[in-house]
């Protein structure tokens, strides 16, 4: 297991988790030739993109990078933290809410801020704090399409909190996923579909509580899961191919997985309550050494977080719904738009 520490330092613009207007949204055979290069289709991106940075001073913002036709200059926006608190991770949802996952000297909040909160002036709606939250280092945030929170944390528990659409101050979870049964371990991603479905992405290698060879795997809970409660279905490998470490996940708007592992992204096609297999691989451009974190927004387009220059710099690609293979990005958001270093925790579109 990672140290918090080493998330922050490794993973440094780490998770794309959520998309508002989309989805929060088994054996795995060997995927073959990726195919060849495929061209651009002109997605109908609409997005901007949110992004927790860190300066080497320790100051923190969430900045907006702007959507068309502001798309290429600096950024449109910045919320800055307040001063006792550090930025890790940021979500947004359907309405424009911005939820910001803060480190303090006491522990860890969810700071809620209202659509368009900008400045370092800006006065949080609501706050989730307290011992009774189950998070300490809450990197991994989504919120589903009725505004209930799930948060994940590695670093105090391998489970899923579930908040509601109006939690505030020392809140208890309404849900809380957690237990030998879940198989839980190592989480690094969470998403939820329209009909409530939570997928878990586990990094490294299966639970320790079912050892086996097959690499990561993916939970998949039943809507309203709560407890120490099995999945439903087990997205995992085979010796001959292992889902390796994974190190992101997204959901379209029809369900379909999107898996970053072993440098490359997988997408599978399947049902919750039947079975998910591979669809197709996008591979990444030669410059650019490994996948961190992705999303699909409400169109379709991936958006995929590449670390290049040896996992120091991140750029975030945007490949059609067509795109396979080598693909051509349609876009690209390059890390001369988020200026300092390093940059870390979460980051989500609008």
């Amino acid at each position: 297991m990672r140290s918090p520490s080493g998330m922050a330092t490794c993973f440094f613009a780490v998770l794309i988790v959520a998309i508002a207007g989309c989805s929060g949204a088994s054996g795995v055979s060997v995927f073959g030739n990726p195919g060849s290069p495929s061209a651009p289709s002109n997605p109908a991106i609409t997005t901007s993109v949110y992004v927790v940075q860190l300066s080497s001073s320790g100051g923190g913002s969430v900045l907006q990078l702007g959507a068309p036709p502001t798309r290429s200059g600096a950024p449109i926006s910045s919320l800055t933290q307040p001063a006792e608190a550090s930025f890790l991770s940021v979500a947004t949802d359907s309405s424009g809410l911005i939820y910001v996952g803060a480190a303090t000297d006491d522990g860890s909040e969810i700071l809620v801020y209202p659509a368009g909160s900008t400045g370092p002036s800006a006065t949080p709606a609501r706050t989730i704090v307290g011992s009774s939250t189950s998070f300490t280092h809450p990197y991994l945030m989504t919120v589903d399409s009725n505004g209930q929170l799930y948060i994940s944390d590695e670093f105090s528990c391998n489970c899923v909190s579930v908040f509601s659409n109006t939690a505030n101050g020392t809140a208890t979870p309404l849900r809380l996923i957690q237990g030998d049964l879940t198989q839980i371990a190592d989480p690094v991603a969470i998403a939820v579909d329209h009909s409530g479905y939570l997928y878990v992405a586990d990094a490294f290698g299966r639970s320790p509580f079912a050892p086996t060879s097959q690499g990561a795997q993916i939970e998949i809970f039943a809507p309203g899961a709560t407890g120490n409660v099995a999945p439903v279905q087990v997205i995992v490998g085979t010796t001959a191919a292992p889902l390796l470490p994974i190190t992101g996940l997204a959901l379209d708007e029809n369900s379909n997985i999107y898996v970053n592992h072993d440098f490359k992204i997988v997408e599978y096609t399947g049902t919750p309550a039947g079975s998910f297999v591979p669809t197709k691989t996008i591979t990444p451009p030669a410059a650019e050494t490994a996948s961190s974190s992705l999303q699909v927004d409400i169109n379709g387009n991936l958006y995929v977080l590449w670390l290049v220059a040896g996992g120091i710099t991140p750029n975030i690609s945007v490949y059609s719904a067509t795109g396979t293979g080598n693909a051509t990005p349609q876009l690209l958001f390059s890390s001369a738009m988020w200026t300092a270093t390093p940059a870390a925790g979460q980051f989500g579109l609008r």
